[in-house]
């Protein structure tokens, strides 16, 4: 596993621990006590990322102090050590000040105890581990996977032929109303033809997962991509495998059933439906929240809120600044406004989907019976309607 998975960072190490091997741990410590207080070349004082792979030499202790003084780390490979095989070892990897985002822990044995600690880390975004790459590997998400923190289920709804007989206005709604209650009737009944594919990824945070959406509505957005595309399981496949960072990959997702899953009130993970039709793309993330009441109720957010939400654990920074990007890129409504920066498919300039959810608001209040009654969709004035829809200047990033 480690072997297949191709890594450009060199491995390196100060030379007062190149052959660390040979020291006694009174040395060792001594040795990155040295490090920590005066930088190195090429041993920056405050790094981003940490690689400490195969670093037997590195234990528990050590590693702790090293999370504790790089305030700034936002990442770290400590690949192929043998220091995780307790809950409270596990509990070092969140020593650092403003929370780890990334995390390479391949072939590490850890207990399920402590990969359920680290999955509930509110920071980690990516998890480089067996539990997350064997699963797409075998072709199945393991029961103790299923329903855990940051695994998330993606399903994807094509609408190709489309009732003649509906306004595109009626069309926006309809489409949005789908995109948010999961109905499939209310597809049906009017006579929509579509075609559903899924996935779920083990292990996917926000920000990779907003990452990858984002391509997503890119390929879907593209004039040369067909129906056969939306409806072949390798393109959720083929994107969702990515994190916030190009050079890495993030796990394996499973391909799954397209048919309607339960949202079962003890499942921690997320959810991303996504539906799209004549050049439009909506979006919805939800997940179950419990109150400080211990009720359980499931919430839905647009990507905008979704991102901002995980924005609330990190002080202004990189993270911050990525996600700010994103958002400003997905909008603050249900369907993605970034997608006009692509090349949007024929039927987008047919005058069909060109209705705007910008006259369109989703009233819901975050508070959700079992048959989510009392939201509405809400229309403005044609002229708010108007306005100047695909005329904004998207910035690139």
């Amino acid at each position: 596993m480690v072997l297949a998975y191709d890594h450009p960072w060199p491995i390196s190490y100060p030379p007062e621990l190149d052959g660390g091997l040979g020291f006694r741990d009174a040395g060792i410590d001594q040795a990155i006590s040295d490090i920590i207080q005066h930088a190195r070349k090429g041993f920056p004082l405050e790094p981003e990322q940490l690689y400490l792979p195969f670093a037997p030499f590195i234990g528990a202790e050590i590693l702790s102090r090293l999370l504790e003084f790089y305030s700034n780390l936002q990442g770290l490979t400590f690949a192929g050590n043998d220091i995780f095989k307790s809950v409270e070892a596990c509990e070092i990897l969140n020593n650092n000040v403003h929370g780890l985002v990334y995390l390479n822990l391949l072939s590490c044995d850890i207990p399920e105890e402590g990969l359920n600690y680290i999955r509930n880390m509110p920071s980690l975004d990516t998890f480089i581990h067996e539990s997350t790459f064997f699963p797409g590997l075998i072709g199945c998400i393991p029961p103790e996977v299923q329903g855990t923190r940051r695994s998330l289920k993606i399903n994807l709804t094509v609408i190709s032929d489309i009732p003649g007989s509906l306004l595109s206005d009626e069309l926006t709604e309809t489409v949005a109303e789908f995109n948010y209650y999961r109905d499939r009737s209310i597809l049906s009944r009017l006579g929509f033809q579509v075609y559903e594919i899924a996935a779920q990824h083990p292990f996917m945070g926000p920000l990779s997962a907003a990452h990858c959406l984002k391509e997503l509505v890119g390929v879907l957005s593209d004039s040369r991509c067909s129906r056969h595309w939306a409806d072949s399981p390798s393109l959720l496949n083929g994107i969702f495998c990515k994190g916030y960072r190009p050079d890495v990959q993030a796990g394996l997702p499973v391909t799954m059933s397209p048919e309607p899953w339960e949202d079962y009130e003890d499942d921690d993970g997320t959810r991303l439906m996504v539906t799209h039709w004549a050049g439009d793309t909506y979006v919805c993330f939800s997940e179950w929240t419990t109150d400080f009441h211990g009720q359980r109720m499931l919430e839905k957010y647009t990507a905008d809120v979704y991102l901002g939400r995980y924005m609330n654990y990190f002080v202004r920074g990189d993270i911050t600044k990525k996600c700010d990007e994103l958002r400003t890129w997905f909008g603050d409504g249900w369907k993605v406004r970034g997608a006009q920066d692509f090349m949007h498919s024929p039927h987008a300039d047919s005058g069909r989907g060109q209705a705007t959810m910008e006259g369109m608001e989703l009233r819901s209040g975050h508070e959700f019976d079992e048959g989510y009654e009392g939201m509405a969709f809400e229309r403005t004035s044609s002229s708010e309607e108007s306005g100047e829809d695909g005329d904004t200047e998207i910035e690139d990033i």
